[in-house]
């Protein structure tokens, strides 16, 4: 049963689940990193807290849909084509 349903896709090796959780962590933790750097000088240079808030929020958005793309798009199929 176990060799089925890994034939079928429906399950993987941990190891690999550990690795893509591993990566999507890294990606995670590397875009929230650069947000400091993408907008210090613009948020400097903004007196009104509801803009900087605007600002803030459009760049948190931004990055969590580019997780959620990458999320969707990491590989858990094994090398030999099986899931």
């Amino acid at each position: 049963e176990v060799r089925e349903r890994q034939a079928l896709g429906e399950l993987v090796e941990a190891d690999r689940v550990k690795r893509a959780v591993a990566t999507l962590a890294a990606m995670a933790r590397a875009a929230f990193e650069r947000i400091p750097d993408k907008l210090a000088d613009r948020l400097a240079a903004i007196v009104d807290a509801q803009e900087c808030h605007a600002l803030l929020t459009v760049e948190i958005d931004q990055v969590l849909a580019d997780l959620a793309a990458g999320a969707a798009s990491l590989q858990l199929v094994a090398d030999d084509g099986r899931g």
